[in-house]
């Protein structure tokens, strides 16, 4: 079965204002040129080997956006999964989930979570996605690629995973750490910074929301179940009870136990 890819486009960009902008006429950063000639949108589509489904999760105002930049590279084969609006990536990650595995009934198909946003080596990343994608269909858990440090960083959030291979159990999730905390974490070795990458089958991506957040997973595996085709009343939900939160502190945190991890090399330059 081919994995579905499914990019997370919905980021507001706000700390690159005034150039990244939700404002009438205006695009968030993931749809800007900032590195070369493509979108950092165009770049993520582009590095996805061929053999992947393409899903895309945007705000609903610039889902025209995701089919022109797509079609701008070649690239038609792009399904979008729109949000009526923002409400941090938990609730996109159980939507896209639940569409694969309840609306279209696949739960066995994996799901590959990718930001929009990210640059990196192609080709350094493909073999990474291949590793991750290999050892999700084969485990029962969670996959993430986590990023090799090459300083101490405060910016970023941090994985804990001791030991060695192409595969390492994760111990902990760590916030972003002040300076000192962030120069123990890069002497130690055993740290990696959070890509926000993941994948397993979608499935287990929902029973693991249902468990976790079931105030995010429910309204939205309901509305599938029911026939609806938008997460429009799931999400007006959520929103109304405060429940929009990021993945991380939704569910990976919890579950550190059930998450490998693909250590990738600093030639990925991400």
């Amino acid at each position: 079965m081919r994995p579905r890819v499914c990019i997370m486009a919905g980021g507001a960009g706000t700390r690159l204002k005034p150039l990244s902008s939700t404002e009438e006429g205006k695009l968030p950063k993931q749809f800007l040129p900032l590195t070369g000639p493509m979108t950092l949108f165009q770049q993520t589509v582009g590095r996805m080997p061929a053999y992947c489904d393409l899903l895309v999760i945007p705000e609903r105002r610039y889902s025209r956006e995701v089919i022109r930049q797509a079609e701008a590279i070649g690239v038609s084969s792009v399904e979008v999964l729109d949000e009526p609006y923002g409400c941090n990536t938990a609730p996109a990650v159980t939507a896209a989930a639940a569409w694969t595995a309840v609306k279209h009934r696949s739960p066995d198909q994996v799901i590959c979570m990718v930001p929009a946003d990210h640059v990196m080596d192609e080709k350094v990343f493909q073999k990474l996605f291949s590793r991750a994608v290999e050892a999700a269909e084969k485990q029962n858990c969670i996959i993430t690629i986590g990023i090799t440090p090459d300083r101490p960083e405060t910016g970023y959030g941090y994985i804990k995973a001791e030991g060695s291979g192409d595969l390492i159990p994760v111990d902990a999730f760590v916030e972003k750490p002040d300076v000192q905390r962030a120069q123990e974490y890069y002497a130690s070795g055993s740290y990696f910074w959070n890509s926000g990458m993941f994948f397993g089958k979608a499935g287990l991506f929902v029973e693991l929301a249902e468990t976790f957040c079931p105030e995010i997973a429910g309204p939205i595996v309901e509305g599938f179940q029911s026939g609806e085709q938008n997460v429009d009343r799931a999400y007006r939900a959520i929103k109304e009870g405060g429940f929009g939160r990021s993945i991380d502190y939704a569910v990976m945190e919890k579950i550190p136990h059930r998450i490998l991890l693909v250590p990738a090399p600093q030639e990925l330059r991400w």
